[in-house]
């Protein structure tokens, strides 16, 4: 008879454990729909997140890497214009890594990965992969999106600041990677026909342009360069 208090309040709170067990149990259950309902949701909105800030870093790079080829923004320069539907419609993610990786052979196109003795990582690739891919919603119908510069119609100041300004300035007022080409500079001393020359031989760090522009294009160049340093 001693026992039966000790047995008692053992068996209430074996009894209130089970309870417990049971409602926390109800809770995992009802819980259960709802996670399997937001949790996509979350993990969606994690992998925008994740794209959206691998984007940011890869405009980045395209700036520093790029843009002096491409454009800023990919809009063209002397190399093909990639902010377009026909080039971001034509390739996937992984061929755009795999252009960037490798580049194109028999063109100024070099190989940019680590790998192949470029300057970036496969992350960093694969960041400005994401990067070109946000801009298709909004990207150009262009059909001269290969040689953006042989565009028909192109006046030598369209030409100049989709293939000259980002390097010598809007204004041509110069930049830290090349010289002023506006009032008082060195360029104003030269003759059009040395100028013509630098511009589709390039050298010295300038690209060269004879591939991309035809004579007619660069004697536009030329008077446009000449009409800013007159106007000085």
């Amino acid at each position: 008879m001693r026992d039966e208090p000790v047995d008692r309040a053992l068996d209430d709170s074996t009894h209130r454990w089970m309870v417990s067990g049971l409602v926390l149990l109800a809770l995992f259950f009802l819980a259960f729909p709802a996670y399997r309902a937001f949790e996509p949701a979350q993990r969606a909105e994690a992998r925008e997140r994740q794209q959206a800030s691998l984007a940011l870093q890869g405009s980045d790079i395209f700036e520093v890497n790029c843009a002096s080829c491409h454009g800023t923004d990919g809009r063209g320069g002397i190399a093909p214009a990639l902010a377009t539907s026909q080039f971001l419609g034509a390739v996937t993610d992984e061929q755009i890594v795999q252009l960037i990786s490798h580049g194109i052979p028999g063109s100024e196109m070099v190989a940019y990965s680590l790998d192949n003795g470029g300057p970036l990582t496969a992350e960093q690739i694969r960041a400005i992969a994401v990067f070109l891919r946000s801009l298709e919603e909004n990207a150009a119908d262009n059909p001269s999106w290969r040689y953006p510069l042989a565009a028909e119609g192109l006046t030598g100041r369209d030409i100049f600041l989709l293939g000259c300004a980002r390097c010598h300035g809007v204004n041509l007022e110069g930049t830290e990677e090349a010289p002023a080409l506006g009032p008082g500079s060195d360029a104003e001393e030269e003759s059009d026909g040395r100028l013509a020359r630098r511009i589709a031989e390039g050298g010295d760090g300038m690209p060269r342009f004879s591939g991309t522009l035809g004579d007619e294009q660069i004697e536009l160049l030329i008077e446009y360069i000449r009409s800013v340093q007159g106007a000085g």
